[in-house]
């Protein structure tokens, strides 16, 4: 049998979601934020991360943002990083995903 998979069995996928502003044109468009990862089971490392964003940027910058931290021995620097760099209206919404998907990773 051939696997399509991209994503090694070492790895786990995490969704979380969180409510935006009436004025953020996602909820406009989808109602929450949702935030997808993926995870490397024994480090922690985010090896793909996408976002239901309007910009492709927006996705992109989310991104390269997560991709190659770990998700749980980096989580306050990322939770800075994002109040530091991510000024769009969904910076909040993204903290709650990230930490959420933190409480779930450590659940595990």
């Amino acid at each position: 049998m051939i696997s399509l998979a991209h994503y090694p069995e070492n790895t786990v996928y995490i969704c979380e979601s969180a409510q935006t502003s009436v004025q953020n044109p996602i909820a406009n468009r989808h109602r929450v934020l949702i935030l997808g990862i993926v995870v490397e089971k024994e480090t922690g490392i985010i090896v793909d991360a996408e976002i239901n964003s309007i910009c492709g940027i927006t996705t992109r910058f989310v991104h390269d943002m997560l991709v190659g931290r770990s998700l749980s021995k980096d989580l306050d620097l990322l939770v800075d990083s994002f109040e530091k760099r991510y000024h769009g209206s969904s910076r909040k919404g993204l903290i709650v995903c990230l930490n959420a998907a933190a409480q779930r990773f450590e659940s595990l």
